[in-house]
C-alpha cells in the first residue's frame, strides 16, 4: 500500500527549506539533512514519516516526527515540496495547523 506522500512524490518539482523551517531547526545543514532524509523517505530517521494531515487550500500538508519533534512540510498545488515548520510541543504543532490562512499562502 502507497502512502498519500507516494502517490505526490513522482510528480515533486523541486523543494525549499523556508527560513522558518531553519530558523526552528537550528542550522541551514540541520535543516538540508532533515529534508534529506525526508526526500528519500528514510524511514529508520523517523518515528513517524509522511503522516498526511490534511488538504489546506489545495496543499497537502504532511508531518514526519523524532524524539518529539514534529517537522511540517507541504506539496503545493504547483507540485513543489515546501519545508515549513519545526516543532518540540505537540500542542503548538496543533494549534499552527489550526492557521490553515498560513498553510494556504504557500
Amino acid at each position: 500500500m502507497h502512502s498519500h506522500f507516494d502517490q505526490l512524490y513522482p510528480s515533486l518539482k523541486g523543494y525549499e527549506i523556508t527560513s522558518h523551517f531553519k530558523r526552528d531547526v537550528g542550522t541551514l545543514e540541520g535543516a538540508e539533512k532533515i529534508a534529506q532524509n525526508i526526500l528519500d523517505s528514510n524511514h529508520e530517521a523517523f518515528e513517524e514519516l509522511h503522516k498526511f494531515e490534511e488538504v489546506i487550500h489545495g496543499n497537502h500538508v504532511f508531518r514526519a516526527k523524532i524524539n518529539k519533534e514534529h517537522y511540517v512540510y507541504l506539496i503545493t498545488k504547483e507540485h513543489r515540496l515546501i519545508f515549513v515548520r519545526a516543532f518540540k510541543n505537540f500542542s503548538k504543532y496543533k494549534k499552527y495547523l489550526e492557521e490553515k490562512k498560513i498553510l494556504g499562502s504557500f
